[in-house]
């Protein structure tokens, strides 16, 4: 398993120009309401926050499939455990999407973030990657790659 967050780099260019990257439009930053998920640490944001448009296939596809997304407001490290999926998202419901090249939707499998890890495994057997998704909002989280 290969745990793959956004790119610092575009964490960087949003904080940096409040744009969302490829597309242009305004991000927004404010305090959070709760919690919300960073797509670069993949830890829960519980502080100030920015939302911006992101392509969550974005360097894999040609057709794009733009969405909201969070990322503190201040740097943060991403993610580096690659190999261990992020324990904030264990205790979530989840959608994981897989695919194969071309943007082919090979499955789709809702679990509890407590079985993501064999879900993820049988589902990589027959794709290239798998984007996980928040079961509530429906947003984009991360992508899983196969070893």
């Amino acid at each position: 398993m290969n745990v793959v967050p956004i790119e610092e780099s575009v964490a960087k260019e949003v904080r940096a120009t409040l744009l969302a990257p490829d597309y242009g439009h305004p991000a927004w930053n404010d305090e959070v309401p709760g919690t919300a998920p960073c797509r670069l640490c993949l830890t829960m944001i519980k502080d100030r926050m920015i939302l911006f448009t992101y392509d969550a296939f974005r360097g894999q596809e040609d057709i794009p499939l733009p969405g909201p997304i969070f990322v503190h407001e201040g740097e943060c490290a991403p993610y580096a455990a690659h190999e261990t999926f992020p324990p904030e998202f264990r205790g979530q419901s989840l959608v994981l999407d897989a695919y194969r090249a071309g943007r082919e939707l090979v499955a789709e499998t809702r679990v509890e973030g407590v079985d993501a890890d064999a879900a993820l495994a049988e589902l990589l057997a027959d794709a290239d990657y798998v984007h996980v998704r928040s079961a509530k909002a429906g947003c984009y989280l991360f992508t899983v790659m196969s070893d």
